[in-house]
């Protein structure tokens, strides 16, 4: 058994560790460590235990990132801040509370009885949907005509086909992320405040390639 402890505020585990207590980081990467079996980093805010085989339970209190997949023994995610978590690939999870995600991957985990991530885009098979309970929006409804893609983009006037044609869903700089061209702004704090929970969730999505491009909304009639 050995325990790997670490002062630092940014963190990388050894490989070989079976537990970690790392209370003042702030970054922890404990990912691909085959042995651990739990993780101690009350005050960890991104948190990226990928591929830790042995590990049963997480416990992150002040995590708003979070990437736990491809953990075959994880069963429980205790991460009520996380903003973005991924779950994918977790076998043997029951459940999922995520009362502030705004984007949870939870695809291929064949164990999951229920999510919920009441203001979150939950990513899961399509086929999982009547056997998982989930109380959220799926990726499908947020990019419907009408949904909450579509809202937010054409909130500051402009339409989505002049989003489509600055090419904003070909890269992901700020200079023509669809944000900045629909409402001028370099980062999400100059939405307006009402817009930047909403902004958030579309960043966290669009960063990680969920979006597809909404030409279905311009045939759909959409401004």
């Amino acid at each position: 058994m050995r325990v790997f402890k670490s002062d630092e505020t940014e963190v990388t585990a050894p490989y070989d560790v079976t537990s970690i207590e790392a209370p003042n980081a702030t970054t922890l990467d404990a990912s691909y460590c085959d042995a651990l079996t739990s993780i101690e980093a009350p005050n960890a805010t991104t948190l990226d235990a990928s591929g830790c085989k042995s590990l049963t339970s997480i416990e992150a209190p002040n995590a708003t990132t979070l990437y736990a997949r491809s953990c075959p023994s994880l069963t429980s995610i205790e991460a009520p801040n996380a903003t973005t978590l991924d779950a994918s690939g977790c076998k043997s999870l029951t459940s999922i509370e995520a009362p502030n995600a705004t984007t949870l991957d939870a695809r291929s985990c064949p164990s999951l009885t229920s999510i919920e991530a009441p203001n979150g885009v939950v990513m899961i098979e399509p086929e999982r949907r009547d056997k998982v309970e989930v109380k959220s929006i799926t990726l499908d409804e947020y990019q419907a005509p009408g949904g909450p893609m579509e809202k937010l983009l054409t909130a500051g006037g402009a339409t989505i086909k002049q989003i489509l044609d600055r090419r904003a869903w070909d890269c992901h700089e700020w200079n023509n992320c669809p944000l900045h061209v629909a409402f001028g702004v370099e980062a999400v704090e100059e939405l307006p405040k009402e817009l930047q929970q909403e902004g958030a969730r579309f960043l966290a999505l669009f960063d990680n390639r969920f979006l597809r491009r909404p030409d279905h909304l311009v045939a759909a009639g959409a401004k």
